[in-house]
């Protein structure tokens, strides 16, 4: 799948500081807003999908689905399927999967592992090191215990770290641009298991 082109970008630069001001809205309690953490986390985890490059292998058919897997208790309620709900990227139909287990062969391309599944991340990463997966997860800490893409909150505001390492060591490529938006970007070594 190619990275998107420039017009694209825009549009997700647009998202985010659309979405980072409506979440600074909301930490400063404006009355009557309905946006919240995890309706941004969702627009977020879109948008991470569309600035990422898979192994062309894995994406070989063109309509087969790009598969958001929530593993764990599921945070978003229905957030995640409203942002969603028909859009495509690249040609490829969005599916979500709540899942409450990995299993080897699952096919998810990016797998956000919720807070409640914070003890057996180690588990967790481990039994997704070698399949292509985008991981994303929330709390302190995250990105440098292997995962790829880690939210936090700043002030109330959503923010990300991305693992770089980790991704190239899964054979996926994080576009230049998406990295630019991250609050941080670790290059270190993933702690090996």
């Amino acid at each position: 799948m190619a990275l998107l082109r420039t017009k694209s970008f825009s549009g997700f630069v647009v998202q985010c500081a659309l979405l980072m001001m409506l979440t600074s809205l909301v930490s400063a309690g404006v009355s009557g807003q309905s946006i919240d953490e995890y309706q941004v986390k969702a627009a977020f985890l879109y948008n991470f999908a569309k600035f990422v490059e898979w192994p062309s292998e894995l994406m070989e058919n063109s309509h087969e689905p790009i598969t958001i897997c929530v593993l764990g208790q599921n945070p978003f309620g229905k957030s995640l399927a409203n942002v969603v709900n028909s859009k495509t990227i690249s040609g490829h139909p969005i599916l979500i999967r709540m899942i409450a287990a990995i299993r080897p062969g699952e096919s998810c391309h990016v797998l956000f592992i919720s807070g409640s599944e914070r003890k057996r991340l180690p588990a967790i990463l481990e039994a997704v090191r070698t399949a292509s997966i985008l991981t994303v997860g929330e709390g302190e800490g995250f990105a440098g215990e292997g995962g790829m893409i880690g939210f936090r909150l700043d002030d109330g505001k959503v923010r990300f770290e991305i693992n770089l390492l980790a991704a190239e060591q899964q054979k996926l490529r994080i576009s230049s641009k998406l990295l630019n938006l991250a609050a941080s970007v670790k290059n270190s070594k993933v702690p090996q298991r």
